[in-house]
């Protein structure tokens, strides 16, 4: 029996996945992977932590020499945090369908509110203006909603079990860029970048662009917030994060 195939049965009858391990012993799931397919041998460290984990000597560790069987054991109990931690390592993934939905929520409803709330007092091209051309920039925000949440999904579920605390950074990055539905951040930042557009092709008065860098700074200082406090956190957990 190889290093690895004893690790694997001892990590069994202890009833620990190797995400558990991993994170017991302060490495990655990766390391625990390599380990028990005879990929890598652990450090001496870490080999002492498991020795000490799995209650049997180093010789019996390494060598296999006298690793006794140890009897089944009832399945650990774990916290409500050490739950909650473990659903979101497996299943953060798929809150990016929450972000796909937003998109096609909010694009349904530009487009409900053009044909049927206008056509009947704007007409079809007064319509059609609204649609194609007022709304377009409503309309490309949604499709970047639903652009980036199928991007989430995607390689969310290819990290699945293996997702970190700091990963949630990407969400608040998401509510910055596109808002949130509550008073302080309802306009988010591409909203207002795409809005400061407008006043390159319609010139404004000096008085008017002041007036709206003021008012648009105080709406978004929020979403700014949000974006920096979500890189932050991808830059700390990148930097700290086990290799």
């Amino acid at each position: 029996m190889t290093f690895g195939e004893r690790l694997v049965r001892l990590r069994n009858q202890k009833g620990l996945s190797q995400d558990a391990l991993a994170e017991s012993l302060g490495v990655s799931r990766q390391s625990v992977s390599k380990w028990e397919t005879d990929a890598s041998v652990p450090e001496l460290d870490k080999l002492v932590k498991l020795s000490d984990l799995f209650e049997v000597s180093l010789d019996e560790l390494v060598r296999g020499r006298s690793v006794s069987p140890v009897p089944p054991q009832a399945a650990p109990s774990f916290s409500l945090w050490e739950r909650a931690a473990a659903l979101y390592r497996e299943k953060a993934w798929l809150s990016g369908w929450l972000l796909v939905a937003w998109g096609i929520s909010g694009l349904l409803c530009s487009i409900w509110n053009a044909v049927v709330l206008y056509l009947p007092v704007g007409g079809l091209m007064g319509m059609l203006n609204l649609l194609f051309i007022a709304l377009l920039p409503t309309h490309l925000e949604n499709l970047l909603k639903m652009l980036l949440g199928a991007l989430a999904v995607l390689y969310g579920k290819r990290a699945a079990g293996n997702l970190r605390w700091y990963h949630a950074g990407w969400a608040l990055v998401a509510m910055g860029l596109f808002g949130f539905p509550v008073a302080p951040l309802k306009t988010g930042l591409l909203r207002f970048l795409g809005s400061l557009l407008y006043f390159f092709w319609v010139p404004q008065s000096p008085e008017e662009l002041m007036i709206y860098w003021v008012h648009g700074l105080s709406e978004i200082s929020g979403c700014i917030l949000l974006c920096v406090a979500g890189l932050f956190m991808l830059l700390l957990g990148r930097k700290k994060s086990p290799e």
